[in-house]
């Protein structure tokens, strides 16, 4: 067996590898976003509602339903499953809200920050936290939290 011989079966092995591996790795966020889609459904059979529009966010999901005027949120950063409900009709303001980290002046977290009407009580919707999230998801979920934003805004706006 000459060097080029070897050289080829040493790249044959070692992209062979590399294929695997983004297979595998590919096949186990596919599962993992099908478990939190059911997860998420389960949640809105449980709280009676029908999703019109929906959307993963990194480990997160959140919904909409038209009929009832009601945000669904699952929030799985944390390991356990945890379920936020909001009536849209009780949102008085829904925004974004970026909190800078101190130390090095960049954006830490990305949460929609829904206010409710006639109180001082409000919700926060996790987006994007520095430390689980990558840098370069932090501008899509941005978009996203602005998209919802707008979206529960404009349906408040309606009732």
């Amino acid at each position: 067996m000459d060097f080029y011989q070897l050289i080829f079966i040493l790249l044959s092995i070692l992209i062979t590898g590399v294929i695997a591996t983004w297979i595998i790795l590919r096949n186990r966020k596919a599962i993992a976003e099908k478990k939190l889609k059911e997860t998420f459904y389960q949640f809105s059979k449980q709280h009676d509602l029908f999703i019109n529009k929906s959307q993963t966010l990194n480990g997160n999901m959140i919904g909409i339903d038209r009929r009832k005027l009601k945000i669904l949120f699952l929030n799985c950063n944390n390991g356990a499953a945890e379920v936020n409900v909001i009536d849209i009709k009780n949102v008085g303001e829904c925004t974004v809200q970026h909190e800078i980290n101190t130390a090095n002046g960049f954006i830490k977290n990305i949460n929609l920050r829904c206010t409710m009407r006639n109180t001082d009580e409000m919700q926060l919707l996790p987006f994007y936290h520095e430390k689980p999230d990558t840098l370069n998801k932090k501008m899509r979920l941005s978009k996203k939290a602005s998209y919802w934003a707008k979206a529960i805004n404009l349906y408040r706006a309606q009732n």
